[in-house]
């Protein structure tokens, strides 16, 4: 696998695009000639290497544009690179065959949601995530606090919190790649105890639900989080072009709803602007 920095899919052809190539292409950062030449040099390259019977890996250029990619893939726990493992029990067994959860809920998402460190700093928090699906019934996964410490605590104690996610992704067409579906998950849907459960784990009996789960904001900060983190990952090119060319993502605050089935068939929703400048999250 090569990667050309700048370079669209229609530029791998030659000649007008398609509307519909138009409209779902991203915009060239180089010209169509140097696409050619860029793509003859590494089929150039690909072909002397496997005529003289030598591995041809990727280039410097494309392991390093591929570096962010792969990384939040993994962070993800994208399932195109593994399925889910999706257990009877709650905590998934770890398998190299399948993904027990996804590092994202456990460095970033529910440690947000805890909203800082306890009072007390002998007391820790870790998560444990684990990937079911959320309309399942059979068995049905709650997330679960497995562990809990007093506040007063005069040795270290950690609080133990288990976290369900699923993945949701656009598939157009498993069999052809039309450049319109992403390959990360569009969604992911995870069931958390409320950040004042959280609280009460680690002996802050103080703690009010008003206080940390009303303020309509909780998601919109790991939605925050997530968006950040992919832009500081991006290329200077790639944070260039999203700057001068690329509609704004805005993270607006939470939506309430009733109960657990409302929010199993609602998504993420994604509302792009008139005028195209910005999408609101």
């Amino acid at each position: 696998m090569s990667v050309i920095e700048g370079l669209s899919h229609a530029q791998f052809a030659s000649g007008t695009p398609t509307n519909f190539v138009k409209k779902h292409d991203l915009k060239p950062g180089i010209t169509e000639k140097q696409a050619h030449q860029a793509v003859a040099s590494e089929m150039v390259r690909f072909l002397k290497g496997a005529l003289a019977g030598q591995q041809v890996f990727p280039t410097d250029s494309t392991k390093q544009q591929m570096e962010p990619f792969l990384t939040l893939m993994e962070l993800e726990g994208n399932n195109f690179m593994k399925p889910p493992c999706n257990d009877n029990n709650i905590i998934n067994t770890p398998s190299p065959t399948c993904l027990k959860g996804s590092p994202w809920m456990d460095e970033y998402a529910v440690p947000l949601m805890l909203q800082g460190p306890y009072k007390n700093s002998n007391i820790k928090f870790v998560n444990n995530d684990n990937f079911h699906p959320a309309k399942q019934l059979f068995p049905y996964h709650h997330p679960e606090i497995a562990s809990t410490c007093p506040g007063d605590t005069t040795t270290e104690c950690t609080v133990e919190h288990i976290s369900v996610t699923t993945l949701h992704y656009t598939i157009v067409d498993e069999h052809f790649d039309f450049g319109t579906a992403p390959a990360a998950a569009t969604e992911m849907k995870a069931k958390i105890k409320s950040a004042q459960s959280l609280r009460w784990a680690g002996g802050e009996s103080e703690a009010t639900f008003e206080q940390y789960d009303e303020k309509m904001d909780e998601c919109q900060n790991i939605n925050q989080a997530a968006w950040d983190l992919a832009y500081s990952m991006a290329s200077d090119e790639a944070k260039a072009a999203y700057d001068n060319e690329g509609s704004k993502y805005v993270m607006v605050e939470d939506s309430f709803e009733g109960n657990g089935g409302l929010w199993i068939i609602k998504h993420l929703n994604f509302t792009e602007s008139e005028d195209k400048t910005t999408v609101t999250v």
